[in-house]
């Protein structure tokens, strides 16, 4: 059992049996997110054990927790207990599935984590390799503050950087220190940052570029599906405006 699971089956014992058995009721491990048009795996806030204090204060998934209070904790459970059963052979079969039918939503992009941390516990990398080595033909976009933890960030670095269908971003945002970004931008990390609206603030606290994510800054729906900012082979650092 995760650290996750253990969490939410702590807090909600009375939740646990019947989500478990929901889990799967009409639906797969993949979630489609209608906010950046695409297949995700999430997770739930339980997870997050890399967060920062500024990120706990401005997750944008509070909105969900408290609008849909009596509803989250058995989604999480139902996350959370897909994750745990989730597999690169599985993954795969359900991808091939989608990708068959007709006016299938398209399944060459997924997001790791909408909400959620993909690398929790150094297992969680382990098992976001089975993945992406088991389905080649699809791109995995990863923001992590996993970084932040030296096993973890040379675990990631050691086992993941070569896998050529993983795009892992490293969240960062203004309580992080311009030493730590500087580290992580050597060592070849993209970078996703929030917090700053003001792009050449944000580029003078931390002495690096930013591109500007199109959705955030310009209001493209759905330009995830298409734009390379986070998506493309080669090392970048994408702003995200509040939105």
């Amino acid at each position: 059992m995760s650290k996750a699971m253990a969490n939410l089956t702590s807090r909600f014992p009375e939740l646990v049996e019947q989500s478990i058995a929901d889990a799967f009721k009409d639906r797969g491990f993949l979630t489609w997110n209608n906010g950046i048009e695409m297949w995700a795996l999430d997770r739930p806030v339980a997870s997050c054990t890399h967060c920062t204090s500024f990120c706990r204060r401005n997750c944008y998934t509070q909105k969900a927790y408290r609008q849909y209070h009596h509803a989250m904790p058995a989604a999480d459970i139902k996350n959370e207990h897909r994750w745990g059963l989730l597999t690169g052979e599985g993954l795969a079969k359900e991808i091939a599935g989608k990708s068959n039918r007709s006016r299938a939503r398209k399944t060459d992009r997924v997001r790791f984590c909408t909400k959620g941390e993909p690398f929790s516990e150094l297992a969680d990398i382990d098992k976001v390799r089975d993945i992406a080595v088991s389905s080649p033909g699809t791109l995995f976009w990863v923001p992590t503050r996993a970084w932040r933890r030296e096993a973890f960030r040379a675990k990631i670095e050691e086992e993941l950087f070569d896998i050529p269908n993983l795009r892992i971003m490293a969240s960062i945002d203004p309580s992080n220190s311009r030493e730590e970004v500087q580290a992580i931008d050597k060592a070849g990390w993209s970078k996703m940052f929030f917090g700053i609206d003001n792009v050449a603030e944000a580029e003078k606290t931390f002495g690096i570029k930013f591109s500007l994510c199109p959705k955030t800054h310009e209001g493209q729906h759905g330009s995830c599906q298409t734009c390379n900012l986070c998506f493309g082979d080669g090392q970048n650092n994408v702003h995200l405006k509040k939105h």
